[in-house]
């Protein structure tokens, strides 16, 4: 646990520069679930903001009205979830879609998977496949 904890002190960004995708660390299960709490606590976090936006500018009345920031050419929402996306990089986690990260494993081949609302890291892919394609840990594929 002593790397887990390590990584949880340094973000990725500050130590790696601009990562690229086979750049990421390597994760034991129980790294990838120690780290997971923070992406916990960032997904939750997103998620009141972007919830909290939504009903701010719903109760002006005008359909689709959002808030833009014109230097990042990003409406309110795009901005929040690609704040998010870059937070999870820096725990050197993979996002993926809405709210749902990869952990690289020690096999080369394959991703642990989390979606939000788990609690922890149960199920695993191959690299090559997707979230419908996920299968619970076992002890043979941990």
């Amino acid at each position: 646990m002593q790397r887990a904890c390590r990584y949880a002190q340094k973000t990725y960004r500050q130590e790696a520069g601009a990562m690229k995708l086979n750049e990421f660390p390597v994760f034991t299960v129980e790294e990838a679930n120690y780290t997971l709490q923070n992406v916990i606590e960032i997904t939750e976090e997103t998620i009141a903001a972007l919830e909290e936006a939504k009903e701010r500018w719903s109760s002006l009345g005008i359909p689709g009205l959002r808030k833009y920031y014109p230097l990042e050419q990003l409406t309110e929402d795009d901005y929040l979830r690609i704040r998010w996306a870059r937070h999870v990089v820096d725990h050197g986690a993979i996002p993926k879609g809405y709210f749902v990260v990869d952990f690289q494993s020690p096999d080369p081949e394959t991703y642990y998977c989390w979606a939000y609302g788990e609690d922890a890291i149960t199920h695993t892919h191959k690299v090559w496949e997707s979230f419908n394609d996920r299968r619970r840990i076992t002890r043979q594929n941990s």
